[in-house]
C-alpha cells in the first residue's frame, strides 16, 4: 500500500514540475519580447529557477511537508499582480543587468497582463489541487498508520485468542479424559450398587422372615387379606349350596307332601305349593346344611365310616390336649415372655389352619388318589335325602348336581369345624330363629324396605357368621340368609 502511494507521489511531482517549467518559460518569453531580453538568458535563468523549484518541491513532497517553492511561486505571482509600476523598472534593470543588454524595456500592455494573471491563476489552481492531494495523501498515511496499529492489535488479539484456544482445547481434552475415567468408574460403581442392592434384598428378605416369625409368634390377629378371603370362602359355599339344591325347575319333580312335613318340622308358615318355589328352595338348602353338619357326628361315633377320617380326628384330639397343656403350663410357670401367653392361640391357629386347608381332601396313597372315605359316606346320605324331596329327571343334570356334593361337603366341614377356629377371637355361626323380626343389619333376603317392620323370619337357610354375636361389639363377616314371612297376610 505505501509503495503505490510513493509511485503516485513521484509521478505527480514530475508531471507538475514539467507543467510549471513550461508555463514559466512561456511567461519569460512574453517578458523578453516586450523588453528585448535575449532568449538564451531567459532560457538559462528559467532553467535555474525551475531546477531549484523542482529540487525543493520534490524534497518537500517526499518529507510530507508543504512545498516552499509553491509558496515562492505564489508569492511571485502575487508580487507580479500587486507590484506597482514604479517597481517594474527595477526588475527590468535587474533583467537588463543579468543579460548585459542596453535595449530599453517596453511596458506590458493590459492584454498581456490579463493573460499573465490568467496563467498565474491557473498555476495557483494547480498548486491548490496539489495541496488537496497532499492533504488526502496525509490522511491516507494517517489512516494507513491507524490501520497498521489496528493490525498490530488484531494480530496480538489473534495470538492471544489462539493461545487461549489451545489452552481451552487442552483443558477440554483433559476434562474429556477425566469424564471418561469418571464414567468408567461410575459404571463400576453401578455394577457394585446393583450387587449391593441384590444382597440387600436378600438380607431384607431374610430379616423379614425373622421379623415375620417373631411377629407371628406374638400376633394372633389375621390381616385384612385373610379376613377378605374368609368372607369370600363363606360366600362361595352359599353359592355352591344353591347350585346343589338347584332352582327346582325345569324337568324336576317335587314331593310337596314331604316338603310340607319338613316345613312343619321347622315351624314354617309359608304355604308349600308351586307358587312358593323360592321358599321350598330355601327350606331344602337349610335341610342339606343341617344334614351335612349332623352327619359329621357319625365320624366320631361310628367305626364304619372308613379309616381316612381317623387322621383328622386324631389331629384335632391331640391339638385339644396340647392346648390344655400349654394353657396349664403358662398359668403355672413364672415368666414375663409374651410368647408363652399366646402360645395356645398360635398353636390353635396353625393346626386348624392346616386342617382348614387339607382336611377331608382327596387321599393319596401308593394306589393313587381317591375321595375321602367319610366324604363318600356323607355324599350317599345327602343325595338320598335330597332325592326324597326333589327328583331330577334329566340324568345328565342329575350327575352334574350330585358331582357338586363332594366339594360342598368338604368346604362346609372346613369352614364350620376348622376355619372358624383359625380366627382370633374365634368365629361363631348362628341361625336366626323362625318367627324373629327381620333385621337388615344381620340378615339378607328378598323384601321391600317398607315391609320390613311387619316381616318375620320363616326359614334361615344359612347362618350369620361373625364374632361376639351376642355382645354389643359383634362383628359380622356374612349376613344370615333368610326367607321372610308376613304374619298379617297368613290366612
Amino acid at each position: 500500500m505505501s509503495e503505490n502511494q510513493g509511485e503516485k507521489k513521484q509521478k505527480f511531482t514530475k508531471k507538475f514540475t514539467k507543467k510549471f517549467k513550461n508555463s514559466y518559460i512561456k511567461v519569460k518569453e512574453m517578458i523578453k519580447r516586450k523588453r528585448n531580453i535575449p532568449n538564451e538568458n531567459i532560457q538559462q535563468h528559467g532553467n535555474n529557477e525551475i531546477k531549484e523549484e523542482e529540487t525543493d518541491t520534490s524534497s518537500n513532497l517526499q518529507q510530507n511537508q508543504p512545498v516552499e517553492g509553491n509558496r515562492e511561486i505564489k508569492h511571485k505571482n502575487e508580487s507580479i499582480d500587486e507590484e506597482p509600476e514604479k517597481k517594474r523598472p527595477r526588475k527590468e534593470k535587474e533583467i537588463e543587468h543579468d543579460d548585459d543588454s542596453s535595449s530599453p524595456i517596453e511596458p506590458i500592455n493590459n492584454d498581456e497582463s490579463i493573460e499573465m494573471k490568467q496563467r498565474i491563476k491557473q498555476l495557483e489552481e494547480e498548486l491548490s489541487e496539489q495541496q488537496k492531494h497532499k492533504i488526502e495523501l496525509e490522511k491516507l498515511k494517517q489512516s494507513h498508520k491507524k490501520l497498521e496499529e489496528e493490525k498490530v492489535i488484531l494480530v496480538s488479539s489473534i495470538e492471544s485468542y489462539k493461545a487461549n484456544y489451545e489452552t481451552t482445547a487442552n483443558n477440554i481434552d483433559s476434562l474429556q479424559k477425566q469424564l471418561e475415567e469418571k464414567d468408567t468408574e461410575l459404571k463400576g460403581k453401578e455394577d457394585e450398587f446393583i450387587k449391593l442392592e441384590e444382597k440387600n434384598a436378600e438380607l431384607r428378605k431374610e430379616a423379614s422372615k425373622y421379623q415375620s416369625a417373631l411377629g407371628n409368634a406374638t400376633n394372633t390377629r389375621l390381616g385384612d387379606e385373610d379376613s377378605v378371603k374368609f368372607r369370600d370362602d363363606i360366600l362361595s359355599i352359599q353359592k355352591t349350596l344353591e347350585n346343589y339344591v338347584t332352582n327346582l325347575k325345569p324337568n324336576m319333580d317335587i314331593d310337596y307332601e314331604k316338603v310340607q312335613v319338613l316345613a312343619q318340622k321347622y315351624g314354617c308358615s309359608t304355604p308349600v305349593d308351586k307358587g312358593h318355589k323360592p321358599f321350598i328352595k330355601a327350606l331344602l338348602q337349610r335341610k342339606a346344611l343341617d344334614d351335612i353338619l349332623e352327619l359329621s357326628k357319625d365320624s366320631k361315633d361310628s367305626a364304619n365310616k372308613g379309616e381316612d377320617v381317623k387322621l383328622e380326628l386324631d389331629i384335632e384330639n391331640k391339638t385339644q390336649e396340647l392346648l390344655e397343656l400349654i394353657e396349664n403350663f403358662s398359668a403355672s410357670r413364672s415368666g414375663t415372655d409374651e410368647i408363652a401367653k399366646v402360645a395356645s392361640i398360635k398353636v390353635r391357629q396353625q393346626v386348624y389352619g392346616i386342617l382348614g386347608n387339607r382336611g377331608f381332601a382327596d387321599v393319596t396313597d401308593s394306589k393313587g388318589s381317591h375321595i375321602h372315605d367319610f366324604i363318600i359316606y356323607v355324599i350317599d346320605n345327602l343325595n338320598n335325602t335330597m332325592n326324597q324331596y326333589r327328583k331330577i329327571n334329566d340324568p345328565a343334570k342329575k350327575n352334574d348336581t350330585e358331582s357338586i356334593a363332594p366339594k360342598l361337603i368338604q368346604d362346609i366341614y372346613k369352614l364350620f369345624f376348622y376355619l372358624v377356629n383359625v380366627q382370633e377371637p374365634r368365629v361363631e355361626y348362628k341361625f336366626c330363629e323362625i318367627g324373629s323380626k327381620i333385621d337388615p343389619n344381620v340378615m339378607k333376603g328378598n323384601w321391600d324396605e317398607d315391609d320390613v317392620p311387619q316381616l318375620c323370619v320363616d326359614i334361615c337357610s344359612f347362618p350369620m357368621i361373625g364374632r361376639d354375636l351376642d355382645s354389643p361389639n359383634w362383628k359380622i363377616y356374612t349376613h344370615a340368609k333368610v326367607f321372610p314371612h308376613d304374619p298379617s297376610k297368613t290366612s
